[in-house]
This record gives structure tokens, sequence and C-alpha cells, in this order.
């Protein structure tokens, strides 16, 4: 019956309450990346499905936020299975995901899906769209190559790229809608 959402910016809030991508929110010169919390209570009878409409009230009421809708072409990554078809077996139903470090060796078991934060935090990335068709539990393993005098950036993203190969996943950017 009571929600609580602690240390969010304005931007994160706003993307939820419209269920959008962050990146399919313009709030330049708005401080949208000043952090907000929310504590509010559910009213008796209202469902989870209701909070996204719940939430864009609150917005128009405590900020006065004023919004439209149009539709704007812009950059996304979509995820794909390779040519040769996903390489990496499928865990068991069941399997629960987890993540450890070793060295430079970072493994992962997850979906596909779970990959996309990683891939995010790498910069230069847009909104992920996964087109592989694929469910379940996979182990990912990113070996970090030495940066040797390229920005630590570019070896991530290299050293991410290899692993996605190495897993017949590939990754594309297009324009959608």
């Amino acid at each position: 019956g009571r929600v609580e959402i602690v240390g969010f910016p304005l931007l994160t809030l706003v993307a939820r309450a419209f269920q959008v991508q962050i990146q399919q929110v313009d709030m330049r010169g708005l401080g949208g990346d000043q952090y907000f919390g929310v504590e509010a209570k559910m009213p008796d009878g209202a469902t989870p499905a209701q909070m996204p409409q719940m939430l864009q009230a609150m917005l128009e009421d405590r900020f006065k936020l004023a919004f439209h809708r149009e539709t704007r072409e812009y950059p996304v990554t979509v995820l794909t299975v390779g040519k040769g078809g996903m390489k990496l077996p499928r865990f068991p139903e069941g399997t629960k995901p987890s993540s450890s470090n070793s060295g430079s060796t970072t493994t992962t078991i997850g979906t596909v899906a779970s990959l996309f934060p990683v891939l995010n935090s790498f910069g230069g990335f847009t909104q992920m769209v996964d087109e592989t068709g694929l469910d379940g539990m996979y182990k990912f393993e990113v070996t970090l190559q030495p940066a040797a005098g390229r920005p630590f950036q570019d070896a991530m993203r290299e050293s991410f790229e290899a692993m996605l190969d190495a897993a017949g996943l590939k990754w594309e950017t297009r324009k959608d809608r």
C-alpha cells in the first residue's frame, strides 16, 4: 500500500511515469538530473499497473510538469544472433543469475537482456533492443584486454565485442521510432 522511491533523478521518474526509455525524454534545461524522493500511499484498490498514471498525476501536480508526445527517429542498438547462431549453451530452467570477477575477467550468468546495463556502462550506446529471440540463462565472460595506450572505454568496448562475437551475438545501431 506504500510507495517509496528514493534518490532518483527527475528524468528517471518522468521516464517511469510515461513508460519510455530515458533516452526518449527531452528535459533540456529543466533539472532532469536533480535527485528526488517520492513517498506515497496507494489508494485503496489501486493496482501496480496504475502506478505510471498516478506518478504522472503527481509530476503534473507537484512539479507543474507539462508534456507532449512526438514521434522522432532516434538511434537504437539492436542485439541479434549472428549468422552462425548462438554458441553458448542454455542453462537449465531455474538457474539463478550471478556475477563474479576474477582478475580481468567478469563472468555473468544471466539473460541476454541482462547484458544491456553492462553495454550501456561502456558509453556510446543508445536504447538497447533485444531481437535475439533467446530466453533463458547463459554464461557470458568478458576479459578486459589491456588498454595499451588506448582510452579505457575503447578497451572495454573491444573486450565486450569479442565476448559477443564468441557467444554468436552481434549488435548494430540503426534508426527507430
